[in-house]
């Protein structure tokens, strides 16, 4: 495994995709109300892969939600190459101001956690840290656990560590489905994340452009029969 490892920080290495430049958050203007619009988690809401930011996760799926909802869409992204639950609960949200306004929060993790083989127990444990987080600021608020990366089955990885991350990958997959089961307002994925050549950028690992758009149309089809009529919380901040 620690050969396998290094092989595959070499291969990054000769491979590197750096996050696109651009605004993390924005608005996509349509019709009446403002929906809020949290994505935090790991490289893929950072939008590596893609070219510039208009083309990433959060804004295509911003895009989608309003032009499928008839609201406007206030998006914000929060995300870091590397994050696992564990700090992402420990050091990207404490970055995201006024939790209390996000009708829905989307979180985009489980890659790095599959690579550095965190147990079911602990990537619960942080998931649902996060969740109690955004719950002791807004009790209403959807969160929506995005399907984890299929690692098992990234080209770019070799054998036997393909394998090894993909168990590891399906056991923090199950854990989430059985954690959301018994959750209020918690949402486990069933848009998988689709790892087909033309989805996928020159790392083999990343969505390409196209891959963000179709996983955000994924998403959105998932959201959007628990959407609000309008935002719970956005007149009441400032």
């Amino acid at each position: 495994m620690y050969l396998q490892g290094k092989k595959i920080l070499k291969y990054f290495e000769r491979n590197p995709v750096v996050a696109p430049e651009g605004d993390t958050e924005g608005l996509v203007e349509k019709g009446t109300g403002e929906l809020q619009l949290l994505v935090l988690g790991e490289s893929t809401v950072e939008g590596i892969g893609a070219d510039s930011f208009e083309k990433t996760l959060s804004v295509k799926l911003a895009e989608t939600l309003a032009r499928e909802s008839g609201q406007s869409v206030s998006w914000k992204a929060v995300g870091k190459s590397g994050a696992t639950a564990k700090t992402s609960l420990q050091h990207l949200l404490p970055l995201v101001p006024h939790l209390e306004r996000y009708d829905i929060t989307v979180l985009v993790l489980g890659a790095n956690d599959s690579f550095a083989l965190t147990s079911p127990l602990a990537w619960v444990k942080h998931i649902d840290g996060i969740v109690q987080k955004l719950r002791q600021k807004q009790p209403h608020a959807l969160v929506y656990l995005a399907s984890l990366p299929p690692v098992g089955s990234f080209p770019a990885l070799p054998q036997p560590t393909r394998w090894v991350l993909g168990q590891c990958n399906r056991l923090l997959r199950l854990a989430s489905k059985i954690y959301a089961r018994d959750q209020q307002r918690v949402i486990h994925s069933q848009a998988l994340f689709e790892n087909r050549k033309h989805l996928l950028c020159s790392d083999g690992i990343h969505p390409s452009e196209q891959g963000y758009k179709k996983w955000a149309e994924a998403i959105a089809e998932e959201l959007l029969p628990f959407m609000p009529d309008h935002s719970v919380q956005s007149s009441k901040v400032a």
